[in-house]
């Protein structure tokens, strides 16, 4: 593994990645727990953070502490194919960790807009969030915080809303999203980013260094007083 700065960590390959990203966030986890009883945690959905949860699952952490939330999340029923919460309780929520308390992002709504009421409400027990792990898409999105989505102006606006509904007609899986708004991220306590691939890894450098590129990521990068933990492998 080399260091290229405080922010951004590479791995040869993916799987050293994510025993990396396991370690960091054992040590989070476990150093944020010992300042206070409870600990709120977001995660993202996705195929790359599902080996860091699986290895998370067994660590020997005080679980029962521990509340867990989504970052985003498909619009459709929780069992079928695609859902975040269906992917995260079958990796991270087992084991010593299916002691953890899960807040869903779904309900029997037909719309994302239905659910924004009860959604909040779900998230006003979890926030703010001490730790947010995000993954990013090749345009800069986090979360579902799709470049030209329809509500994501909402999503961006500078306010004490926790959650927006998304359509994004290019959102794979899904155009219906439902997604913690920017302000929720940004007001995480730490973030954790997690890429692939030399595409993104060129979005990243950009978002870094280029004032002028406006999309989630890079204004979050822009926005925050503490580092992201980023971490990338080929």
């Amino acid at each position: 593994m080399v260091r290229m700065n405080p922010e951004l960590s590479v791995y040869a390959n993916r799987k050293k990645m994510s025993a990396g990203v396991v370690v960091r966030l054992e040590q989070a986890i476990s150093a944020r727990l010992r300042r206070k009883k409870k600990l709120f945690i977001a995660l993202a959905g996705g195929t790359t953070p599902a080996p860091i949860y699986t290895a998370l699952s067994s660590r020997d952490l005080p679980w029962s502490r521990i509340a867990v939330t989504l970052t985003d999340e498909r619009w459709r029923h929780a069992r079928q194919r695609g859902s975040n919460e269906r992917m995260v309780r079958s990796t991270l929520l087992r084991r010593r960790a299916a002691r953890a308390r899960f807040v869903s992002l779904k309900s029997p709504h037909t719309t994302p807009a239905g659910a924004l009421g009860q959604i909040e409400q779900r998230l006003s027990s979890v926030t703010p969030l001490d730790i947010c792990v995000l993954g990013m898409g090749a345009d800069g999105h986090i979360a579902s915080l799709f470049p030209g989505a329809v509500g994501l102006e909402t999503a961006m606006k500078s306010s004490r809303r926790r959650a927006a509904a998304i359509f994004a007609y290019q959102a794979d899986g899904s155009p219906n999203r439902i997604t913690l708004t920017f302000g929720e991220i940004c007001r995480s306590k730490e973030i954790f980013l997690i890429l692939t691939g030399d595409d993104k890894l060129r979005v990243l450098k950009n978002s870094m260094a280029d004032t002028n590129v406006s999309s989630a990521l890079s204004l979050l990068l822009a926005r925050r007083t503490s580092p992201v933990h980023a971490f990338w492998a080929p």
